[in-house]
């Protein structure tokens, strides 16, 4: 019942947030004018290539669907291979646009810049996704966890589902005598490194890891990627494991509530908005990044969520490349764009911080 209600929500901050931002788009008769207008008149023509993060394939494909009937003469191809995996395209020039889970950092930022001179490499947050924790058990259609119960079934300290400490936090439902088998991404994730971000600012008693891309056990099942951890865990009887929160909805996974200690929560945009809200945004320039609230614990917030960021150079690609990677990031950031993002289960930015982002993108056209 909880995961159908918080499905009839989602949309709502999303929604609201871009007609709030449509008033922007209107004659002095109040009809509405295309908001992805940046992108329109100044389609690029050929083929161009993004790669990165699984998480926000799908936006991707339904923004690359709609850009390109908007701009007939472009191409544009993602390679969803994990955000790792994008970053490391990017640098080597493969790519002019990453999408990345988490933001290009260390050693990898020092190359990026390189890659980019006389620019630099900037994160643009445009993707807010929960993280939902997915189970297969049958017959069994509403769950909570704890961030401790997530940590010690994930490090192996909790094997079975009717262990007490999950029935004390699911009473009246009837958990099987089963093994848990969980499933875990097997390559460097950007999903990965913000379930263990959560995880550690939540259950650091129980987590006893770094925050990291890699996973740290071998424990379970290994997935590369999130289509390969979906059908681990469909085809697992008692499997438990973690995707974004559209893979889950449009796989009709089933996924746990979270409790911080003021209750289950379930994801919608509201819990989400909470989290959001008490985050920190940090601005250099074009380059703008995100210190999510893992460790939020005020009633109806759910915290285990991560931001997709569009990796590019604000100076020092070629002009074919700055000119579409201008072009369809402006799209992404345009009330059309962001509108797309909400019937597969993704949460728009916030108005603030689209403003912000805009902003950013339209800087490129300089570069």
């Amino acid at each position: 019942m909880r995961n159908s209600e918080g499905r009839a929500r989602r949309a709502t901050w999303a929604l609201a947030a871009a007609l709030l931002l449509a008033g922007c788009n209107s004659d002095a008769n109040g009809a509405a004018q295309p908001a992805d207008t940046a992108a329109g008149t100044n389609c690029p023509s050929g083929t161009f290539n993004g790669a990165g993060s699984s998480a926000q394939k799908t936006a991707v494909v339904a923004w690359i669907d709609a850009y390109q009937k908007m701009c007939p003469d472009v191409a544009v191809n993602y390679d969803a291979q994990g955000s790792n995996n994008g970053r490391t395209q990017f640098i080597q020039k493969q790519v002019p646009w990453a999408g990345s889970d988490a933001s290009i950092t260390g050693d990898q930022k020092v190359q990026a810049d390189k890659r980019c001179a006389p620019g630099q490499a900037i994160n643009l947050p445009m993707v807010i996704t929960p993280i939902a924790i997915v189970y297969h058990l049958p017959g069994v259609t509403s769950l909570t966890l704890t961030p401790s119960l997530i940590a010690r079934i994930f490090d192996g300290k909790i094997t079975r589902w009717n262990n007490p400490q999950l029935v004390a936090v699911n009473p009246g439902i009837a958990l099987p005598d089963k093994t848990i088998t969980t499933v875990h991404r097997s390559a460097d994730s950007g999903t990965s490194e913000n379930l263990t971000r959560f995880l550690v600012a939540q259950a650091s008693g129980d987590w006893l890891h770094k925050p990291s891309q890699t996973w740290p056990n071998s424990l379970g099942l290994g997935a590369s990627v999130s289509t390969t951890m979906v059908l681990s865990v469909k085809n697992t009887d008692g499997a438990i494991g973690y995707v974004d929160h559209p893979d889950a909805t449009k796989n009709a996974l089933p996924v746990a509530a979270l409790d911080t200690g003021n209750g289950p929560v379930d994801i919608s945009d509201t819990a989400i908005a909470a989290v959001v809200a008490a985050t920190k945004v940090n601005q250099n320039g074009q380059d703008i990044t995100l210190d999510l609230a893992y460790g939020l614990h005020a009633k109806g917030a759910y915290p285990l969520l991560l931001t997709t960021y569009e990796i590019t150079c604000s100076k020092g690609m070629a002009p074919d490349e700055r000119r579409f990677v201008a072009s369809f990031l402006a799209f992404t950031a345009s009330d059309a764009g962001q509108k797309l993002l909400g019937p597969p289960g993704y949460i728009g930015l916030p108005p603030d911080l689209l403003t912000r982002v805009r902003a950013a993108v339209a800087g490129l056209n300089a570069g």
